[in-house]
């Protein structure tokens, strides 16, 4: 009778056992099967390798006089948040946001962009575009740019 206990001991325990993983396993996928991860809904088109040339400070152009003074240049990325409807329009409008980069950034020398942190430069960036939006009278296709990448030279 002994043998007989220890066996439906056995085969409850294994039975309670097997309920318990079962449940536990129904519990954690039913929890993550109704849940998609989320998704983002901007896209960020990037506009890459935006070359300024920088001013010449009062020093570089002292020593210009008595000789060849070297140029100094920016490259720079840009990433446009922007919604997914934005995003062709981005495309077409690339050589514009070149050219704005360029023209908000060329009047300043070495040692003022040194001086600034990147999050100037990209307001500085942002107000240029968004002024040339503004007084286009068209809509910004993007929410803001960011800057991906400096290289002051």
């Amino acid at each position: 009778m002994k043998k007989k206990a220890k066996v439906l001991w056995g085969v409850v325990t294994a039975a309670v056992l097997a309920i318990c993983v079962a449940g536990g396993s129904w519990a954690y996928l039913s929890r993550h099967a109704g849940t998609a991860p989320p998704v983002d809904k901007y896209k960020y088109v990037g506009v890459e390798r935006i070359v300024v040339m920088l001013r010449a400070s009062a020093t570089d152009s002292a020593a210009a006089s008595s000789s060849c003074s070297e140029s100094h240049y920016l490259v720079l990325n840009l990433v446009l948040k922007s919604s997914v409807a934005g995003e062709p329009v981005i495309r077409e409008h690339t050589l514009l946001l070149r050219s704005l980069t360029v023209d908000a950034l060329s009047g300043y020398t070495l040692e003022q962009i040194r001086q600034m942190d990147l999050t100037a430069i990209a307001v500085m960036i942002n107000r240029a575009f968004t002024e040339s939006y503004t007084n286009r009278h068209v809509e910004k296709p993007f929410e803001t740019a960011m800057i991906s990448q400096l290289l002051v030279e």
